[in-house]
């Protein structure tokens, strides 16, 4: 059973939600949360993140859990902790988007997706442009690709355009990633092209359909 959470801990969940990606702990802190090692390992415990150490520091990505425990946050009183302005101005917009939410039928999982560029590659759609370079690159329908090859071929994409399109391609379960199964086959470049999501590094990318 999950339990109570503290005002920094439910704003963390929240963070995740919002950015829809996994966040290096700095990131984190830069987005308003100042998260302890103490709630970190308390998440932890509860499945409402999955962390991984990615070199010096650390990544936390929210569990389906942690979505479903941060949504409980639409509409629900602040906290004792959120004493000050700041805190109980957000739980009055949390509110209101929850009768939003509630009039027109959605959840907060079909709001919050991960941030994407409107363009790319003269004005091009990042996304087509990881479909079509997919299919030049495979060696044949549903095989797998490399990262490290697919960002060589989209080399003039900027990194953070090309993550945002994998990422929301992935969660539209357009495609699929996964980890490299014989990671002693991994080089250092491998390493560096692999998107973290979901709490672990993928490698590998394919498109099913």
């Amino acid at each position: 059973m999950t339990t109570e959470l503290t005002f920094v801990e439910r704003t963390t969940l929240l963070v995740l939600m919002a950015e829809s990606r996994p966040l290096k702990l700095t990131e984190l802190r830069t987005l308003g949360s100042e998260l302890s090692a103490k709630s970190r390992d308390k998440l932890l415990g509860d499945e409402l993140i999955e962390v991984e150490k990615v070199g010096r520091g650390m990544v936390l990505d929210l569990t389906d859990k942690g979505w479903a425990r941060g949504s409980q946050e639409f509409g629900a009183p602040a906290p004792s902790q959120a004493s000050r302005s700041g805190g109980k101005t957000l739980y009055t917009l949390l509110r209101a988007m929850r009768r939003y939410f509630d009039r027109v039928g959605i959840e907060p999982n079909e709001v919050f997706l991960p941030a994407t560029a409107d363009t790319a590659q003269d004005g091009a759609d990042p996304e087509n442009l990881v479909r079509d370079s997919y299919q030049r690159l495979a060696s044949e329908p549903r095989a797998w690709v490399s990262l490290t090859r697919l960002r060589e071929s989209l080399q003039t994409m900027d990194r953070s355009v090309l993550d945002a399109a994998l990422s929301s391609l992935y969660r539209a379960q357009e495609i699929n990633l996964i980890p490299e199964a014989n990671q002693a086959t991994l080089t250092e470049t491998d390493r560096t092209a692999a998107l973290h999501i979901g709490g672990q590094s993928r490698h590998m990318m394919k498109i099913d359909r």
